[in-house]
């Protein structure tokens, strides 16, 4: 089998259980918040579920895709991620090889050739970001897991082009599309007032629309917007770090 088609085979694989997330209890936030006392708890227990499907790579070359932005094309969301060393959390995304094992396997594989590395999770700056509680029909990209290609930096890509090229310290990565009822995407900090922008961000309309080519998406997760937190107060746990929690968007009302 070709390199070509052992990636397709792989992306294949990402697609079909990168809708893996945690299930938690719902978790009241507001504007400006990241959940009070009554949420430390089910915070605690997303913490513990999350750290049963994640691996972490340490002192590892990684794409991080948390903040982005997509371009969608062809079922695909392309994202323009940044490129990173050091420790980050990946879903395990079990890879059959060769050689057998999971998203550190592959991500291993592909720094050592120069090729290729995968998209995997380190806390973002959330002076410049912050999570989006999105509730209605509406698509996100899960990147966790996303296949991304060394030799898309520094160069034009569909719809990273012109100012908005692909930098050096950038990378494209492919990830899937979702959609869901109930999901949180990353976000300016700034929360909007309009719910207007608020949808924007959120992606909020039918597949049909959301998917559509040339239409962009944030990245996010499945569930309520404890989900994302979980991955920094997980990131903090396993790296022994502080950073701090992102607050959490609700929509206007």
């Amino acid at each position: 089998m070709s390199m070509l088609s052992k990636f397709s085979t792989f992306c294949h694989v990402l697609s079909c259980i990168a809708g893996l997330t945690v299930s938690v209890a719902a978790h009241a936030v507001g504007n400006g918040g990241n959940g009070g006392a009554g949420g430390d708890a089910a915070l605690s227990n997303s913490v513990a579920k999350l750290s049963a499907i994640t691996i972490p790579l340490e002192n590892q070359d990684y794409a991080l895709c948390a903040v982005a932005v997509t371009f969608n094309f062809n079922g695909v969301a392309y994202t323009k991620c940044k490129k990173m060393s050091g420790n980050s959390l990946a879903l395990t995304h079990e890879y059959p090889g060769p050689p057998e094992g999971d998203a550190a396997t592959v991500n291993a594989l592909g720094n050592a050739e120069d090729t290729y590395m995968v998209s995997t999770y380190s806390p973002p700056d959330i002076s410049n970001y912050s999570v989006y509680r999105c509730e209605g029909t509406g698509s996100y990209a899960q990147c966790n897991g996303g296949l991304c290609f060394k030799n898309t930096s520094g160069k034009d890509f569909p719809g990273f082009q012109g100012a908005d090229t692909v930098a050096a310290d950038e990378i494209i990565c492919s990830c899937p599309p979702k959609q869901a009822k109930i999901y949180n995407v990353w976000g300016p900090s700034d929360c909007p007032t309009s719910r207007q922008v608020f949808d924007g961000i959120c992606g909020k309309g039918p597949k049909k629309a959301t998917f559509a080519d040339g239409v962009s998406l944030h990245v996010g997760s499945d569930g309520p917007p404890i989900t994302l937190i979980a991955y920094t107060k997980l990131y903090n746990k396993v790296f022994q770090t502080t950073h701090p929690l992102p607050k959490v968007c609700k929509r206007p009302k």
